[in-house]
């Protein structure tokens, strides 16, 4: 995803050489904030656009399945700033550091299966199915994905600095990557 050009560029096979022509390319329209994929599906997020579904790969660039703008599900926002997906659930944080999780992409009008509201600088997302992993430049959340519809107790690491920039974590086969 590139934000910069508002492209997504898509490569059927992953590229061998450096500037390898990628086999489509989707006009995002607003630039590409966050993406995030699971099996065949992606999803993605654009500033002011909203967020697109694909239910498979677009990898000659096709359309998405399904563009949600100012609503997805029974939830209103004005801009999605990161989205997350795994097995069990579609994340999605808007510019009110809502959290929100979905049972899947939603596809009507769905509530949410449950909504964290959170303190603090704007993290990134990510989800490997087990843990949801939520970062910013000196902290990092750790959420059982189990637990989250019934007692969403974060485990936080902490005692680490980053630069301005944001920092990004995730979680995989029970390691924590900073």
């Amino acid at each position: 995803g590139d934000g910069y050009d508002m492209r997504l560029y898509c490569w059927a096979t992953i590229p061998t050489e450096s500037d390898q022509t990628p086999t489509g390319v989707f006009d995002f329209q607003d630039g590409v904030t966050s993406l995030a994929m699971h099996g065949d599906q992606l999803v993605g997020a654009g500033p002011m656009r909203g967020i697109r579904h694909w239910k498979s790969l677009p990898l000659n660039g096709e359309p998405p399945d399904a563009l949600y703008e100012g609503q997805i599900g029974s939830v209103s926002f004005n801009r999605v700033t990161h989205v997350a997906l795994d097995g069990t659930y579609f994340y999605a944080l808007d510019d009110q550091k809502a959290l929100h999780g979905w049972p899947g992409v939603p596809e009507g009008n769905e509530a949410p299966a449950f909504t964290l509201q959170l303190e603090g600088p704007e993290p990134y997302i990510h989800s490997d199915g087990t843990y949801l992993t939520l970062s910013t430049r000196n902290s990092v959340a750790l959420y059982d994905v189990s637990t989250l519809e019934t007692d969403p107790t974060p485990q936080l690491v902490t005692g680490f600095a980053h630069s301005s920039h944001l920092g990004q974590a995730l979680a995989a086969d029970g390691h924590l990557f900073v």
